[in-house]
């Protein structure tokens, strides 16, 4: 399944550049902090019967994020944004549990640009759109057992994404500071079961929501001034 998404992300990215107009086409790099926060929504059965739903704040965490990004103008001031990252989507609790989850995100986004002033290079700009991601791996530490669990989801996350940010020309390229939330649309689903001390059978179903608040910036070029690096005109 990861192979499969990682394939489908490359040749997505192969036909934007195809279609677009190369002056139109820009390559950047992106990283960032944030904080991640995971909702766990719980169904609880005892002896087959429902019994009752549990909603737990699994607490705040420090989020990571690197890759790359694809920049496709479209319209004078719409954009299309295409990215691939690193997302390390970490959580914590009070219970002093907690988890890594690293996740290769493509976030896919339409922005909008407000010039600063008039005829200005400088702008605000706001993004929306959607992502998906596939989990590479998880690390975890928990006083709770979880040795009777199955995952029956897999391991992807899809969600919205939305932000504001402010960009301006630096060099040859432009810099971008940006403001993002993402929020899951499709969780990640855990089954879980036990017997307590009295002989109850206890089996509850845990839906994964995760929510990330990050803050990054990226650096990106035209594609025709990269080729102009690497190719330089010779004629004089």
């Amino acid at each position: 399944m990861k192979k499969i998404i990682l394939l489908t992300g490359i040749i997505f990215l192969q036909t934007i550049s195809a279609r677009a107009q190369l002056e139109n086409f820009s390559i950047g790099i992106q990283s960032g902090l944030g904080i991640s926060n995971l909702l766990v929504k719980e169904k609880w059965y005892e002896n087959n019967e429902f019994s009752h739903i549990n909603k737990n704040d699994c607490g705040n965490a420090l989020s990571v994020l690197n890759g790359f990004q694809v920049n496709v103008k479209i319209r004078n001031r719409f954009t299309f944004q295409s990215e691939i990252l690193m997302e390390d989507k970490s959580i914590g609790s009070q219970t002093k549990s907690w988890m890594s989850n690293v996740f290769i995100h493509f976030p896919e986004m339409i922005r909008y640009s407000i010039p600063v002033k008039r005829k200005s290079d400088k702008v605000l700009f706001i993004e929306s759109g959607l992502y998906f991601s596939s989990l590479l791996f998880r690390h975890q530490h928990s006083p709770l057992s979880t040795d009777n669990s199955e995952n029956r989801s897999g391991d992807i996350d899809f969600g919205i994404v939305s932000g504001i940010g402010y960009s301006w020309p630096v060099n040859l390229g432009r810099m971008d500071l940006t403001l993002k939330y993402e929020n899951t649309f499709l969780p990640e689903t855990w089954y879980f079961s036990g017997v307590d001390t009295a002989g109850v059978v206890h089996f509850w179903e845990s839906r994964l929501f995760f929510r990330v608040l990050n803050f990054s910036f990226s650096y990106y070029l035209p594609v025709t001034k990269i080729r102009k690096l690497f190719h330089p005109d010779k004629r004089s």
